[in-house]
């Protein structure tokens, strides 16, 4: 499993329809997507995920795969 933070964040992705988030971490060859309810704020703040302690919150409830 590759490390995620924001260095390895290539993209985040929103569904308004489902209200779920997806974070795409990229680590040389390795891909990593996670999925997860929309944390509270987040839409409101485009930088949100640029914070480390907002991803490590976020991965605590998401589900990991590897893409």
């Amino acid at each position: 499993m590759i490390e995620m933070t924001v260095r390895t964040l290539m993209k985040s992705l929103y569904d308004g329809d489902s209200n779920l988030t997806s974070l795409i971490f990229e680590d040389g060859d390795t891909k990593v997507m996670a999925t997860g309810k929309d944390p509270e704020g987040s839409k409101d703040d485009e930088n949100y995920f640029d914070n480390e302690e907002n991803i490590k919150a976020f991965l605590k409830t998401a589900e990991i795969e590897e893409i």
